[in-house]
């Protein structure tokens, strides 16, 4: 079971996803926001952190949406791309894969191992550009 709930919320009119962690886990938070900060990158490489509070006996990290949803719910999507009629979508398919594997050398590169890299912790833009995430 994860010590974190994800809910969404919105900020200034924007969607955003609120990590929620209980206060007897603060440890665990303060290191995803420790790793989170040290990973900003330019190129997007992983969800930004927005902000992070304490309120309620619980502790927040705010962080982008990602409109695009997750690469698992992509590639339900787009089942049988290998062979397929829709070259679009296969081309979409590996430009996808080629970004994941440059943000996980992009955390690999800050001596940071993922952990739990799975289609629903790679999340897409409205672009198609996977974030990753968790």
């Amino acid at each position: 079971m994860y010590p974190f709930r994800i809910h969404t919320a919105r900020r200034y009119g924007n969607l955003v996803a609120l990590k929620t962690y209980p206060e007897n886990r603060e440890t665990a938070y303060s290191r995803e926001l420790a790793m989170l900060k040290a990973l900003r990158s330019a190129d997007g490489h992983v969800v930004p952190v927005q902000g992070a509070f304490c309120a309620g006996g619980y502790l927040y990290l705010e962080l982008s949406w990602c409109t695009g949803g997750t690469l698992q719910s992509w590639c339900e999507k787009h089942p049988g791309l290998i062979g397929a009629d829709d070259t679009d979508a296969f081309v979409r398919s590996l430009r996808i894969f080629r970004h994941v594997w440059q943000a996980l050398a992009w955390v690999h590169q800050h001596s940071i191992a993922h952990g739990d890299l799975a289609l629903p912790n790679v999340l897409l833009t409205a672009d198609h550009r996977p974030m990753l995430a968790d």
